[in-house]
């Protein structure tokens, strides 16, 4: 059957996967992803055939030298990612979300075998949404159910993360729905005295489930470089250096857990990208310019990169991105097409090459990335879409009593540069807050609160100074092409007297030369 109708037979799979299958009798092989991109798949052309492998490194040095990718590079350079398809390794692809590869003696091919389309809905009666908050109750419920079906053997131990967030918290009503929130065990990352930590902790209390914080403590933030090369070596520039802390979590959780119940996906149900960066375009300018706008690098407007390069980034970059949006015009408003670009192109490479790494330790399950939700969320309203409707919706029915706890849904990493405001502003915006549920008596304010900091983003990394700058100079010879060597020492030697300005572009650097040394380009 997948020989016949490839296209139709993997359009059925649900959930994350990656599919290799090949039938010898007629020498033909078959190469899927899923409709996420959620794992990455890479091949290349290779004396005889075809190679592939979940990792770039793998394939890098088939041939005598692995050659840079010019055109990946620039991406790389101005977005921290590649999109279209490409890598940083010449002729070295990546197969697209929602994709089938086919290789015979004819030749190969390559072609999407879904697409989502968004119906344009504008609103919808009571009683329709109700019917509709009600499937994804069962969706989610039934896609968690299918996730833990072995919750209960000693020797197959499942974790959850649990945080402020929505995506966590709607986990955690289906486990609890389900009878099953006392044999998977929660986790929280997180400061000591963060509010992700406090909400978790509040929660386990109430409804006993057993919680296991790995705390950011002094000694955990002190080993944090350590794990530098390793971050991004293993997630293949997925995570970079200021992710660190991740890969030490990995290390945590090896001990205590074989599955992990991953939120991965909840960008479906609550657009993010939708409500947040349509309302910041400029009047007049293109979606494409835009997009390069607000998720341009700090490395691509510094002056470490010679001007040469930065002009050919920002001009490769804009191009891609302005062919995806055109290519998935046709999918809904604007706002769906560009969280199917965050969905399949920033998560699908950034997200997905750290999940290639993370299965090094744990085996990852995702609820959240089911068919039945996904296709659900496409038929109701845009508003809804881009609302926390479909959480507040399901959490009331699968547990009502997670719905009482305050909400962050910010998520729960360590604060680096770009949240520290917004997720981490000061204390006393709570009180305030507080204060005026009290006066208005108003559940909602009440029922949510500001993080407050420990420790601010450039102080992680200012600790680490020495190595940060040492790392550099190892790595340098695979990046000095491209760089300005007269302001990258003026911005080491700015670095080094206390001011921040050019921190973030030279961790950029340093990430992106590890990785090229890594690949050995």
């Amino acid at each position: 059957m997948l020989i016949a109708a490839p296209k139709e037979t993997v359009c059925s799979f649900d959930g994350a996967f990656l599919l290799a299958f090949y039938n010898e009798r007629i020498r033909t092989l078959i190469l899927a992803s899923d409709r996420f991109g959620n794992f990455a798949l890479h091949y290349r052309l290779c004396k005889g055939g075809i190679a592939f492998a979940t990792h770039v490194s793998s394939l890098a040095h088939l041939s005598d030298r692995a050659t840079l990718d010019q055109v990946g590079l620039a991406q790389h350079l101005a977005l921290g990612y590649v999109i279209g398809g490409k890598t940083l390794v010449s002729q070295v692809s990546r197969l697209a979300a929602a994709s089938t590869l086919i290789a015979n003696t004819s030749g190969i091919t390559s072609e999407p075998y879904y697409r989502p389309k968004y119906v344009a809905k504008t609103r919808a009666s009571k009683t329709e949404m109700s019917r509709v908050a009600d499937q994804f109750a069962d969706s989610f419920r039934t896609s968690v159910a299918a996730r833990v079906a072995h919750s209960d053997d000693a020797d197959l131990p499942v974790c959850a993360a649990l945080s402020g967030g929505f995506d966590t918290r709607i986990i955690w009503s289906a486990l609890h729905s389900l009878g099953k929130s006392d044999t998977v065990k929660a986790f929280t990352l997180g400061l000591p005295d963060s509010t992700d930590i406090e909400i978790a902790r509040s929660i386990t209390d109430k409804l006993g489930i057993r919680h296991l914080p790995i705390y950011f403590d002094d000694d955990f933030l002190s080993k944090t470089a350590n794990y530098w090369v390793e971050t991004v070596e293993r997630t293949e520039g997925g995570y970079g250096i200021t992710s660190a802390t991740t890969i030490q979590a990995f290390y945590q959780q090896q001990k205590d857990y074989r599955f992990l119940l991953d939120g991965h996906g909840g960008g479906l149900y609550r657009r993010f990208f939708m409500r947040s960066k349509k309302q910041t375009f400029a009047k007049g300018a293109s979606v494409s310019q835009e997009m390069l706008r607000i998720l341009g690098r700090p490395l691509i407007s510094s002056p470490i990169l010679s001007e040469d390069i930065k002009i050919a980034a920002g001009v490769e970059a804009e191009l891609a991105m302005r062919n995806f949006l055109s290519d998935f015009s046709d999918i809904g408003e604007v706002g769906d097409v560009l969280d199917h670009y965050y969905i399949t192109q920033v998560s699908a490479n950034k997200t997905a090459l750290s999940g290639n790494g993370q299965l090094a330790f744990l085996e990852l399950r995702h609820p959240l990335l089911n068919l039945a939700s996904y296709e659900l969320v496409q038929t109701i309203p845009e508003e809804l879409r881009k609302s926390n409707w479909i959480y507040k919706q399901v959490v009331q029915r699968l547990c009502p009593e997670l719905a009482q706890f305050p909400l962050d849904d910010q998520g729960y990493k360590v604060p680096y540069a770009g949240f520290l405001f917004f997720r981490y502003p000061i204390r006393g915006l709570d009180k305030a807050r507080e204060l005026t549920s009290v006066l208005l008596k108003h559940r909602f304010l009440n029922n949510s609160r500001s993080h407050h900091p420990l420790i601010k983003p450039t102080d992680i990394l200012m600790r680490h100074l020495p190595v940060l700058l040492t790392t550099l100079e190892d790595k340098k010879h695979a990046v000095q092409d491209f760089v300005d060597e007269a302001a990258l020492q003026q911005a080491i030697t700015s670095l080094r007297s206390g001011n921040t300005t050019d921190l973030n572009a030279i961790v950029q650097l340093v990430d992106l030369a590890i990785l090229l040394s890594y690949f050995k380009l």
